[in-house]
């Protein structure tokens, strides 16, 4: 690889004090679960814009004070606020679980979201390698209930009934809406398509579902036309594919640059 990512995986912090940062050295880091000061995620877009156009930059600002300049992070584009949601108040019954993170934005929404990232740009722009679109859909790891088309399996009711996972209730296009509006508000900063369901499961194909999925709300071209690189994650145990098995079936289907973001082993509780 180029470069060694750190951990960031649930960063506790003890005594009002941030937990010093891995003394291993690496350059990038990821930014998806990150805790402090009992606040989860505080790198989520829901946990920044806390009202319309309010930006809240508090967080961010205490939790890179405590990292070296010279290390980025992958910044995650996920958790709609409820207030640009198609789906206000529903609530996800699995992590990431709060009102509106399942729901993509409304039209007003994603104009909202290219106007988010690009004040995280001017902010922080030299402090991140690139932003990860987490696009995972409600699914199930093991069979081909994941789907972006059937929205209907993704309603609460149906997840608890079924064991499955409520996170991304939208279409492909949805999730085509998203990156776009992420890449034309990102300068020159590279953004990521995430393929974890189909890194784990050999009867899914949502990457190629995103790559080829039109964009319909102010832009043009397909997701893929918008993508400088897609992300993986593998794990040893709960996975029905090997690493080579999980890194074939994506290019199979693009010649995007690949970023390795997450791998443990669930057995031994070790992740990320």
């Amino acid at each position: 690889p180029e470069s060694f990512s750190g951990v960031t995986q649930r960063i506790y912090t003890r005594y009002g004090a941030l937990v010093p940062p891995p003394n291993f050295t690496y350059k990038v880091a990821r930014l998806l679960n990150v805790y402090m000061f009992n606040l989860p995620e505080p790198f989520y877009w829901r946990n920044i814009e806390t009202a319309q156009g309010v930006y809240n930059f508090a967080n961010i600002d205490m939790f890179l004070a405590n990292f070296p300049s010279a290390v980025k992070f992958i910044f995650p584009i996920m958790g709609t606020p409820n207030f640009y949601s198609k789906r206000q108040g529903q609530l996800s019954l699995n992590w990431p679980a709060w009102p509106g993170v399942t729901g993509p934005p409304t039209d007003t929404g994603l104009l909202m979201l290219g106007t988010f990232v690009h004040a995280i740009v001017q902010r922080y722009g030299s402090r991140i390698a690139a932003f990860e679109v987490w696009d995972t859909p409600t699914f199930n790891w093991f069979t081909s209930k994941t789907d972006y088309t059937d929205t209907a399996r993704a309603t609460t009711t149906w997840c608890s009934a079924n064991g499955v996972a409520q996170m991304f209730d939208g279409s492909a296009s949805d999730m085509a809406n998203i990156i776009y509006h992420v890449q034309d508000n990102s300068g020159d900063i590279p953004v990521l398509g995430c393929s974890a369901p189909d890194t784990v499961s050999a009867v899914t194909n949502n990457i190629e579902r995103i790559l080829n999925a039109p964009v319909t709300v102010g832009g043009t071209g397909k997701a893929k036309d918008h993508l400088q690189g897609i992300t993986f994650q593998h794990f040893t145990a709960g996975s029905a594919l090997t690493l080579k098995d999980g890194i074939d079936r994506i290019r199979a289907v693009t010649n995007l640059p690949l970023w390795h973001v997450a791998g443990g082993n669930f057995e031994s509780g070790t992740t990320e």
